[in-house]
């Protein structure tokens, strides 16, 4: 846990010194939020839609977004001045790397997503009840996969040319199932209060799943 912990508190120190990852992340899942949420309004008045499953699809877009923006500004940080391949020659184990990476990218993410998650309850107008301890639940849930699958993908991406363009099209590819899980989950909840299991369920799978499979092939992938 050690080596972990190291590689955690190292990734915060450069964030409180420069201030770059959650803040881009947040204004820009913020921006997000704004247009999509009036973008979605002004067709839910003009089409008589569900203002519900609008609400819901707006959150996780600008979750979605912010995240990806989050895991670019990340990678670049590993990659200035061969900072990853520092950590590749330290004397700590290719698995520690890998949670330690994830544990950074999560925190960093929930941090923003705490942030768009305020704007999504004054723009909505919900209530402080157990339907958004749901919401808050989800997004730690969908956050988690998130960044576990981005992890990995961002040191796929590390190899290839296009690499800023490479990395949301993977991420955004790879995630697209627990993302439209999350959408449902979100708009069952705020709909009626119940989440739906099964939308639960798959987030959670996918969660578990990519997790394990990212951290077994890991080590092959930061070897290449």
């Amino acid at each position: 846990m050690k080596p972990i912990a190291a590689l955690v508190l190292k990734d915060l120190a450069i964030e409180l010194r420069r201030k770059e990852t959650v803040v881009s992340m947040a204004m820009f899942g913020l921006l997000v939020m704004v247009i999509f949420a009036v973008a979605l309004q002004s067709a839910t008045l003009a089409t008589e839609g569900d203002p519900i499953n609008n609400a819901a699809a707006d959150l996780w877009v600008a979750l979605t977004f912010a995240g990806v923006l989050g895991l670019n500004r990340s990678l670049a940080i590993d990659l200035d001045n061969d900072a990853l391949q520092g950590l590749l020659l330290a004397p700590v184990g290719r698995g520690a790397l890998f949670v330690g990476k994830v544990l950074s990218n999560f925190l960093f993410m929930l941090l923003a997503a705490a942030l768009v998650l305020v704007l999504f309850v004054v723009f909505n107008n919900l209530v402080l009840d157990g339907r958004l301890l749901w919401v808050v639940l989800l997004t730690v849930l969908g956050t988690f996969g998130f960044s576990g699958v981005g992890t990995i993908l961002a040191m796929v991406a590390s190899n290839t040319r296009m690499r800023e363009v490479m990395l949301p099209i993977l991420q955004i590819v790879l995630t697209l199932p627990m993302i439209m899980s999350a959408v449902g989950a979100t708009a069952s909840v705020l709909g009626d209060g119940n989440p739906g299991t099964l939308f639960v369920e798959l987030v959670v799978a996918f969660d578990i799943i990519f997790f394990v499979v990212s951290y077994l092939v890991f080590e092959y992938v930061v070897e290449e």
